[in-house]
C-alpha cells in the first residue's frame, strides 16, 4: 500500500476511533514527535518511516 494511502486508512480509523486518535495526537508531546508518530503507526499495522513522511512532504513541496 502506498504511504498515502496508509495515512489516508489511517486517519478513516482515528476518526472513527477516539483512544486511537489520542494516541496519535500524544505522539506531539515527545521528545521526538516523528518517530512516536511512526512506531505508533506501526503498532497499528501501518509501516510507515520518519523517511516516508519526509520524502512525501519533500515531495508535495516540489513544483513538478
Amino acid at each position: 500500500m502506498e504511504i498515502g494511502a496508509m495515512l489516508d486508512e489511517l486517519r478513516e480509523k482515528a476518526l472513527k476511533d477516539r483512544n486511537i486518535w489520542q494516541e496519535l495526537m500524544d505522539t506531539r508531546k515527545v521528545e521526538q514527535p516523528l518517530a512516536a508518530f511512526c512506531a505508533k503507526c506501526r503498532e497499528l499495522g501501518y509501516q510507515i518511516y520518519e523517511m516516508d513522511l519526509i520524502t512525501l512532504s519533500l515531495h508535495d513541496a516540489l513544483p513538478i
